[in-house]
């Protein structure tokens, strides 16, 4: 273990790690509600009205593009994002149980975080130019942002 990672403590990872089990159920429930609307035309609970409506973000052009490229929805890419930022905050947490360095996977948690954060704000002017957002992605938005503060405030130094 080196002197870097010695000033790490768990407790940060662990609770990185659980807001990412979260984060996926969140994302795994919105993916589900997409394919009852899309399939068996049920509203989903989060169309609440005109400018606060998940199917209406759901089905913009943009994520019809996404999901049309690369065969997985958005809630998908949701869930695998939460995914990586939980495996990487119990491969940290390994690696102090056992004092072996953890510095590559506080950089590459800490590089999976900014990748969310500018995948947040660009999806957030999307809703803000569709006028509509989407009540269940900025749940899953409030996530990545706890998820980055505690990845940028106790892995930084590294």
């Amino acid at each position: 273990m080196t002197e870097t990672d010695s000033k790490l403590r768990p407790l940060p990872f662990v609770i990185i790690l659980l807001l990412s089990l979260v984060a996926m159920a969140l994302g795994a429930y919105q993916w589900h509600e997409l394919v009852l609307w899309r399939t068996a035309g049920v509203t989903p609970l989060c169309a609440i009205g005109e400018h606060l409506n998940c199917s209406s973000v759901w089905d913009s052009p943009f994520s019809q593009w996404v999901q049309g490229v690369t065969r997985i929805p958005m809630p998908g890419w949701g869930i695998a994002w939460a995914a990586v930022t939980g495996v990487l905050a119990v491969r940290v947490l390994i690696a102090l149980r056992g004092q072996r360095p953890a510095v590559e996977m506080v950089q590459s948690l800490r590089l999976t975080v900014w990748a969310g954060i500018v995948v947040v704000v660009t999806l957030l002017l999307y809703s803000a130019l569709l006028k509509t957002f989407c009540p269940t992605c900025i749940g899953f938005y409030v996530f990545v942002a706890l998820i980055a503060y505690y990845t940028l405030r106790h892995g930084r130094g590294i």
